[in-house]
Formats: structure tokens, C-alpha cells, sequence
């Protein structure tokens, strides 16, 4: 078994004999934009469940794992910021770099100290190779500056999460020609018509969800718009205010707008959104009332948000051009 395998198996162990897989498994039966919605990020981040999900999640997992393998050298400091379990500040010290990591969940900190502990007796990391923190990384200054900065605190459309928030404060220590992992994130809009189970509430929010055998039948009525570009290596405003003209392709009743994100490596590898299972999910936000489209109609879309928040307090204004 090569060295990734070793260490990626070894935590998966460490989470099942700890009982947070079959937990993780458990919390299928609710849906991901309940808990999201039921959540308070902003003061606790992810808890642990989600960030044993970032693991279980294999695919999400090794987008990353293989980033860090391309990107990080014997000698480089890097920095994770929101730690999870620590898998991806694991990996960049067992290629010889000093890691720091801040988490501002202190369930989710004590869990990626344990799993450190064990990693290092075992003698998959150096002893001292990693020192976590328990701090906000909106406001948090790591003891060095940084040649590297992972943060996967990364939704569709970017809500709930606040990747901005931290990339703008992190981006500071930053040292000339370093790199974060991701690089970019693109979010991309249409209006569709969905078969929504009850008469849903302007802006309630909906999930696929393969994990959770959860589809949402829909039906796409105009062309792909992509909205928004966020590069984490430079400073970005923390809001969003986009108005865009979009053509009605094929008629019938929109009543959604469908949302999803790519998000772009630095070696610019893009994980779409059909690639993970917990990563770029596509959305579905309720517009209520409906509106009956034709074939060739323009339809005006204003949105407003701050990176961060829900959907449900997003401004969402649509008007008929023609």
C-alpha cells in the first residue's frame, strides 16, 4: 500500500472504531440543506460529522490529497485553514513541511489532535510536524509566513461558508510566488422548472444528494450563466450584486434557480460538480411566485449576497426584458 492509501486508511480506521462512520451514515436521513440551514457556521464552523464527511468522501478527498502532492515541497510552511480531521495538513508533513492548522469548532480541534497524536505515534508524521490551534481563521495569525494555504471551507454559490472571510485575512502571510489550494472558485446559474415535493417557500433551499438517494426532478429552461469568479489569492469583496440578461431556451414555469460551482486548482484541475459527492453539490433555490416563460424571452436576474450567508437572505429580483 503506497504512502497516500496508508494514511487515508489509517484515519478512516481511526473515525470507524471511533464510531463516526456509522454516525456520519446515520445523518443521511436528514437533509443537507436542513442541517446547513440549522447550523451556526459563522460561530462554530462544521462539526465533527462534516468533517468526517470531507473524508468519506474519497473523491473530494484525493482532489485534495493529489493537489498537495503536486504542490508541496520538503521545507515549505504551510498553513490549513478550518482542519477537519487534519488529513490534508497530515499529508503536507509527511512530504517534510511545517503545518499549522487553525479549527474554530472545539469538538472538531479535539478530534484532529487524536487523530495527530495517534498518526505520530504510529510514525506516519514527524513528532512536531504539526501544531494546531483553536482560533477563528478569519482573525487568526499563524507564527510564520506561509509558502502554502489549504482551505476547503468552500460550498456551492458560496454560501454558508466563509472561504472569502478567511482567504482575505490568510492571504496576508502569504509569501511572494505561494499558492493556495484551491486557487478559484467559479459559480454558474440557470432557471429550471422543478418538481418540487410541497409548495416551497421563496428562496427555500433543496440538495441533491447521491449519498442520500435524493434527485431533484427538474427540467433546465435557459442557458448556463456563469455569474461569478472568485480568486482566493487576491482580496475579494465579501459581497456579491450581479445582474445579468439570461435567454429562456425552452418555455414552461420557472420556479428555481440551479446553482453550482467548479472550483480550480493551481495546477488548474477543476473539480466539476458532478465529480464529488460532498463538494459543488448542485442547488436548487425556490422562486416563489412562479413565472411562465416562453422560448426566446429575456429574463433579468439580479442577485445579492454576502458570501457566507444562506440562500434564504440572499436578494433574488427577476423581471420579464421582453
Amino acid at each position: 500500500m503506497n504512502q497516500k492509501m496508508d494514511i487515508y486508511q489509517e484515519i478512516m480506521t481511526f473515525c470507524r472504531k471511533h464510531g463516526l462512520i456509522d454516525e456520519l451514515e446515520k445523518s443521511f436521513l436528514i437533509s443537507e440543506s436542513d442541517r446547513f440551514n440549522q447550523s451556526n457556521i459563522s460561530r462554530f464552523g462544521l462539526n465533527i460529522l462534516d468533517a468526517v464527511h470531507c473524508v468519506y468522501d474519497t473523491k473530494r478527498t484525493n482532489f485534495f490529497i493529489d493537489e498537495i502532492y503536486k504542490k508541496v515541497s520538503k521545507g515549505n510552511v504551510v498553513l490549513e485553514a478550518g482542519i477537519g480531521t487534519g488529513i490534508l495538513s497530515f499529508y503536507a508533513a509527511s512530504l517534510g513541511a511545517k503545518v499549522y492548522g487553525c479549527e474554530i469548532n472545539p469538538d472538531v480541534f479535539k478530534l484532529a489532535q487524536e487523530i495527530k497524536n495517534h498518526l505520530e505515534k504510529k510514525k506516519f508524521i514527524p513528532n512536531s510536524s504539526v501544531e494546531f490551534f483553536l482560533h477563528d481563521a478569519i482573525t487568526f495569525i499563524p507564527p510564520n509566513n506561509v509558502d502554502v494555504i489549504v482551505s476547503e471551507n468552500i460550498y456551492t454559490g458560496m454560501f454558508f461558508e466563509y472561504q472569502v472571510q478567511i482567504m482575505n485575512n490568510l492571504i496576508k502571510y502569504l509569501n511572494t510566488n505561494g499558492i493556495c489550494i484551491p486557487k478559484k472558485i467559479r459559480s454558474i446559474v440557470s432557471f429550471s422548472q422543478v418538481a418540487f415535493p410541497n409548495n416551497p417557500h421563496n428562496k427555500e433551499l433543496f440538495v441533491t444528494s447521491p449519498e442520500r438517494n435524493i434527485k431533484i426532478s427538474h427540467r433546465i429552461l435557459s442557458s448556463p450563466y456563469e455569474y461569478d469568479e472568485i480568486d482566493f489569492t487576491n482580496k475579494s469583496n465579501i459581497f456579491i450584486n450581479k445582474t445579468i440578461p439570461i435567454l429562456i431556451e425552452s418555455g414552461g414555469l420557472l420556479n428555481s434557480l440551479m446553482i453550482y460551482s467548479e472550483v480550480i486548482m493551481p495546477s488548474e484541475k477543476v473539480i466539476k460538480k458532478d465529480d464529488t459527492t460532498f463538494l459543488n453539490s448542485e442547488i436548487f433555490i425556490a422562486i416563489n411566485p412562479k413565472i411562465e416563460v416562453q422560448k426566446g424571452d429575456y429574463i433579468e436576474l439580479n442577485i445579492q449576497y454576502r458570501y457566507g450567508n444562506k440562500p434564504q437572505d440572499a436578494l433574488i429580483n427577476i423581471k420579464k426584458l421582453n
